[in-house]
């Protein structure tokens, strides 16, 4: 397995959108983007808290996939989203935040407005 080194780089870009789907809850699954785990460093080595806009902080634990590259976030991130309000269907933006080489944030930015038709 390739090991990721964290990248300091400013032009990377640090803002993900989260979108929860109803597979998520029923298989309590969430995974980070292949490219965006890759681009900067994340891997299962890593500690990891999700932050919400009160600034209350949910820890969770990473798994890497034995058959490819995803990265699986593993507990907290039903009660962030809970506590964000967000329902199935529903998208957030987060912001990464190195704190060290091993420690990460997925700070919440915003709710993903949907146009309505």
């Amino acid at each position: 397995r390739s090991t990721w080194k964290a990248s300091s780089s400013q032009s990377q870009n640090r803002f993900l959108t989260l979108a929860l789907k109803p597979f998520n809850l029923e298989k309590y699954i969430l995974y980070l983007p292949v490219r965006f785990s890759r681009s900067h460093g994340i891997n299962e080595e890593a500690k990891m808290t999700l932050l919400d806009k009160n600034g209350v902080k949910w820890s969770t634990d990473l798994r890497s996939e034995e058959t490819s590259d995803r990265i699986r976030l593993v507990g907290g991130w039903q009660e962030f989203f809970k506590a964000n309000c967000m329902k199935p269907g529903e998208s957030i933006i987060v912001k990464l935040i190195w704190e060290g080489d091993k420690s990460c944030v997925l700070k919440f930015c915003s709710k993903v407005k949907h146009e309505t038709k």
